[in-house]
């Protein structure tokens, strides 16, 4: 759904510079409004913009949370304080949550000073040079058991030493050749550098792993006991004893929340639209009341989960 309004926009040939020209050389970025004013019904640009914000403030807040909360069970409470209080890990939580929030808003003024890229550019270079380094040893580490120890934070550091030598020393002219020798535009340029990290990382950083294995040897007494132990656990589905009890309220508020915002939106079509433009505010109603029914009833009454043999 994100990626369908600016798709529209270009493979319609929109000049957005020419609807929008005080963006500049931002104007791409206004797809979506140009989207939402010319092919969308009046009116749909508050429902858009709020659920944009939604979409944008719930991972935020989830990631906020996650991240406070790695902190205090894997750090604090495991090696600064190991006989801390419930109040100590929520004061150190909050404060955790605090420092997560200025740092992100730090990057954020960082990123938004940057004008060779847009956001989109910058996230997934972000991703290319760090996100693939950790992301690598800990799917392959699920895989490829028979490693030594060291194997996971070697790898981590090969693949951040890959890189800064993608980001410093690779330039992206030395695939012309390949290209026909053919000048690169800007797009053309950041899209070959984040596929040229990408593809870097998976051949260094993943065959560094995959090495690694050569210097296996096996393990004994208590290590031994533990990684046969992971293995038994991966092996072993869960029963129902140890799945953690679930709240259902929150399936019944935000079912009849989402109910009411259907049904909202479904008497505003019928209320101050007509033809194709009402069909359109019925179809996004019906479909958000539906999925506030379903959430609703998963809260009164559990679905059963059928688990195959």
């Amino acid at each position: 759904m994100w990626f369908i309004p600016p798709w529209v926009v270009a493979t319609m040939h929109v000049d957005l510079a020419a609807f929008y020209p005080n963006l500049g050389n931002n104007a791409n970025n206004a797809s979506y409004l140009f989207f939402i004013e010319y092919y969308m019904p009046k009116g749909v640009l508050g429902l858009v913009l709020a659920a944009m914000i939604a979409a944008t403030i719930s991972p935020m807040t989830t990631a906020l949370n996650r991240n406070a909360g790695i902190f205090v069970r894997n750090v604090y409470q495991s090696v600064i304080n190991p006989n801390a209080t419930e109040i100590q890990q929520m004061r150190v939580g909050k404060l955790s949550t605090l420092a997560n929030g200025v740092v992100s808003v730090l990057a954020a003024l960082l990123f938004a000073s940057i004008k060779e890229y847009s956001f989109f550019d910058l996230m997934m270079l972000f991703g290319a040079l760090l996100q693939m380094p950790l992301a690598i040893p800990s799917l392959l580490s699920m895989v490829i058991i028979k490693t030594p120890d060291w194997s996971a934070w070697a790898t981590l550091l090969v693949g951040l030493l890959v890189s800064c030598f993608m980001q410093f020393g690779f330039d992206i002219h030395w695939l012309q050749p390949w290209f026909g020798n053919t000048p690169f535009t800007h797009r053309e340029q950041v899209d070959l550098t984040v596929v040229a990290m990408l593809f870097a990382q998976i051949v260094f950083t993943g065959g560094f792993f995959m090495c690694t294995s050569l210097f296996y040897s096996p393990l004994q007494g208590q290590r031994k006991k533990e990684v046969e132990g992971l293995i038994n656990n991966l092996n072993s589905p869960i029963n129902k004893e140890e799945e953690a009890s679930i709240d259902r309220r929150q399936g019944i508020y935000l079912g009849r929340l989402s109910q009411i915002l259907g049904s909202a939106i479904i008497v505003v079509g019928l209320a101050f639209e007509s033809g194709l433009d009402m069909l359109t505010f019925i179809v996004i109603g019906g479909l958000i009341l539906l999925a506030g029914t379903h959430l609703y009833r998963s809260g009164v009454k559990p679905i059963p989960m059928v688990i195959p043999n």
